[in-house]
């Protein structure tokens, strides 16, 4: 039985995948979200080793 107090939740893949006529903000768009959150941890102590050339212990002090 769906809930009555939330609306539908419209997930799609990219932008070019929400139908025409539907309201983009009113819809979930993955690759949107994507670009949105903030680097990981991980992916940013490898770029601070490979891009500075600082050790790996001290890339985990600053991140």
């Amino acid at each position: 039985m769906p809930e009555p107090n939330l609306p539908p939740l419209f997930v799609y893949e990219s932008e070019a995948s929400v139908p025409g006529g539907v309201d983009p903000a009113q819809v979930v768009v993955i690759d949107r979200l994507s670009t949105q959150l903030p680097e990981l941890p991980s992916v940013k102590r490898t770029r601070l080793v490979e891009t500075h050339g600082i050790l790996q212990e001290h890339s985990f002090t600053l991140v």
